[in-house]
């Protein structure tokens, strides 16, 4: 597909949405941010971010519900997130285009100025709005918020979450549940995907990223998920990932107390153990 009837494809979904809404009462104001605002970024796999602003009294019509979005074509899926400002429904229709939709009330709206963090600081462009006032309050200038490390205790509760959960995995595999096990253990995989992302956001100073970047180096050492779902696969994947994890955790955390060589007799344990090979 070309960029331009990528782009087309993109331009098209946003005026069928600007169609759907703009005789609707309750929308205030509706509004393009992200890549969208940059043409020449996007490509087959970008999504549309909007910000749907509508009235205090009809934000149930809006989220958690998508039927209103019906019009725009089936629904291959979704997922949703409930904040205390707005609320972000990511939707995926049948031709393969997204929809990264913020809806929020027309008072949250007008006290943009203290939101954590506006996922459109940077910049929007109204498509049609109701009210000027609202209007304002978004297009006003806003600081793009500085990028927040994770905090030494949420890294702590991460660290003891994995090794935790590394040590449940490898009891599952002694007792014969593999679908546990191997839950369990790709969440290990995902832990450790997180520390590298964590990794490089701190070298990058910023959490929002086109390309992998340096992660993807990081992820090139990383054990395969496809190792066969039997015991000593998934005692493998475990111990793959736990090694890979403590050594993410060391180059995050200078002070970090090494936990592999305690993980690691338990799995020597366990492979002494278990009879599905």
């Amino acid at each position: 597909m070309t960029g331009a009837t990528t782009a087309s494809r993109h331009a098209a979904l946003i005026d069928a949405l600007t169609d759907l809404v703009r005789d609707d009462p309750d929308v205030i104001v509706l509004a393009l941010y992200g890549s969208g605002l940059r043409p020449d970024e996007v490509d087959l796999w970008s999504d549309v971010d909007v910000l749907v602003v509508v009235r205090d009294d009809a934000m149930a019509r809006f989220y958690p519900t998508t039927a209103w979005l019906g019009p725009l074509g089936p629904v291959l899926g979704c997922e949703q997130f409930c904040g205390e400002v707005a609320s972000t429904t990511r939707i995926c229709f049948g031709d393969l285009q997204r929809l990264d939709l913020v809806v929020t009330s027309e008072s949250s709206a007008r006290q943009i100025a203290t939101w954590p963090h506006p996922p459109f600081a940077s910049g929007l462009r109204v498509l049609f709005s109701r009210s000027a006032e609202t209007c304002a309050y978004l297009t006003g200038s806003l600081q793009t918020p500085a990028y927040q490390m994770p905090s030494a205790e949420q890294f702590t509760t991460l660290a003891d979450g994995f090794w935790f959960r590394a040590v449940v995995a490898i009891s599952k595999v002694v007792r014969g549940d593999r679908a546990i096990a191997l839950h369990l253990a790709l969440g290990l995989l995902q832990d450790a995907c997180v520390l590298a992302m964590m990794l490089r956001d701190r070298a990058t100073g910023t959490n929002h990223h086109r390309t992998g970047g340096m992660a993807n180096d990081i992820v090139n050492t990383f054990p395969g998920a496809g190792l066969p779902p039997t015991a000593m696969g998934i005692l493998d994947l475990v111990e793959g990932s736990a090694r890979i994890f403590d050594r993410l955790a060391g180059s995050w955390n200078g002070s970090y107390a090494s936990r592999f060589e305690v993980l690691l007799t338990a799995l020597d344990l366990a492979r002494t153990q278990v009879t599905d090979r």
